[in-house]
């Protein structure tokens, strides 16, 4: 006899298809296939092989049931690679998003202590999936370039509430809450950025394999580390510095502008590269300063309408206090 749960996958099949019921009793039974499973068809025969399982179940028109069977070959094969690639693509998500253990979170807390004697504030300070994240993409040479403004801290991690939906018995579904991104403003911006180069300097903290055996003050950091804090501190003051020389309704479109393209230049030549992050901004640095050149004193003048009339811009470039009305001097 053949199988019950086969009979039942094949008939959906067929009337999915429309195939001969000649070809998909077959397909099930012990004296043709024996299928068990969808999986045993389509592993049993390559698309110009169907043909050959068409004919040996004598349908009445051949040529009619191979296109039929061709076409459910077809769309199981396109199901089978389209599951494969999501599930690929999750794991390889799943990997890189992973929180890191404890003890490797703490290790790199203590190490980043030990160099630079400093802690950050909550709201400063990167949140562990972050790091975690970052410690993976320096280990694969896989460097992303990051949209500053959703870089959470510790503040966020603190605050974030995960909900339990109960699916099944023994079956329990985790969703954290959903975070908003800082609203686009300069101070957001400089302050998120500032966080996200902390997390940089945390998972790039650990000592390079040929890193000098004593270190000297006149020495080169990034030689040292992978990615020293001084060096990403020397690129803050950098960006701080442009956006404090600009007007404010200005400055975060630059800034931003600026900021993108440099990191995207920093994530280009470390994937391509075995220099350290920490080399490799130093030289994108130098080579690149003439690109952050402030807009000539006329176009800094020219106050786009809509930027002007933002609360931001009204808050921080005030209007001339207006008269309340005509006027009344002696005659």
């Amino acid at each position: 006899m053949a199988d019950a749960t086969a009979i039942e996958l094949f008939e959906k099949l067929r009337v999915e298809f429309d195939i001969d019921k000649k070809v998909t009793e077959w397909l099930t039974s012990p004296k043709g296939l024996a299928a068990k499973t969808l999986e045993d068809f389509l592993c049993a025969c390559t698309e110009e092989g169907v043909k050959n399982l068409v004919e040996a179940a004598g349908p009445d028109n051949v040529f009619l049931a191979t296109s039929r069977m061709r076409q459910a070959w077809r769309s199981l094969k396109r199901a089978r690679d389209n599951d494969e690639a999501i599930i690929r693509s999750g794991n390889d998500t799943a990997d890189m998003d992973d929180l890191l253990a404890v003890s490797v979170l703490d290790d790199i807390e203590a190490r980043h202590w030990a160099r630079y004697k400093m802690t950050w504030p909550p709201d400063i300070a990167p949140a562990d999936t972050v790091i975690s994240r970052i410690v993976r993409e320096l280990e694969k040479r896989t460097l992303s370039v990051r949209e500053v403004l959703k870089t959470r801290t510790q503040a966020h991690q603190q605050k974030a509430v995960r909900k339990r939906t109960k699916v099944a018995e023994g079956l329990e579904m985790v969703s954290a809450t959903a975070e908003q991104d800082a609203s686009p403003t300069l101070h957001n911006y400089m302050q998120s950025l500032l966080t996200l180069l902390i997390a940089y300097s945390k998972a790039g903290s650990k000592l390079r394999h040929d890193a000098p055996a004593t270190e000297v003050k006149t020495g080169e950091s990034a030689k040292v580390v992978e990615c020293p804090l001084d060096v990403l501190m020397r690129y803050y003051y950098r960006v701080q510095d442009r956006a404090h020389s600009m007007p404010y309704y200005a400055a975060l479109a630059l800034v931003r502008r600026k900021d993108e393209a440099e990191r995207t230049v920093w994530v280009d030549r470390y994937r391509n590269s075995t220099s350290s992050l920490g080399e490799i901004i130093l030289h994108t640095m130098e080579t690149r300063e003439a690109m952050w050149e402030l807009p000539t004193p006329e176009a800094r003048k020219a106050t786009p309408f809509a930027s002007a009339s933002s609360p931001e811009a009204r808050r921080h470039h005030p209007s001339p206090p207006q008269p309340s009305g005509p006027s009344t001097g002696p005659s």
